[in-house]
């Protein structure tokens, strides 16, 4: 059906990403796996280093509390 429009009017279908490519599909492959790869250990790098930030902010936190606390019961022991 198609193959019948386009003679009739005289045209035909390009694939424009296959035009000039030289890249084998196993090449492709490879570089789209090492893509994905990159990608979620960013994602899992980033993930980490949040957590780390986020454990030494409570930790500061939590020392400030209990210097605050101490500071406290020094003023009120006279």
């Amino acid at each position: 059906m198609f193959k019948r429009l386009f003679r009739k009017f005289s045209t035909e279908i390009v694939v424009a990403s296959e035009v000039g490519s030289k890249k084998l599909d196993s090449q492709e492959i490879i570089e789209e796996i090492i893509s994905l790869l990159y990608c979620y250990s960013m994602k899992f790098y980033s993930k980490r280093k949040i957590q780390k930030i986020r454990k030494l902010l409570e930790s500061e936190v939590f020392e400030d509390n209990t210097q605050e606390d101490r500071a406290n019961t020094d003023k009120q022991e006279p």
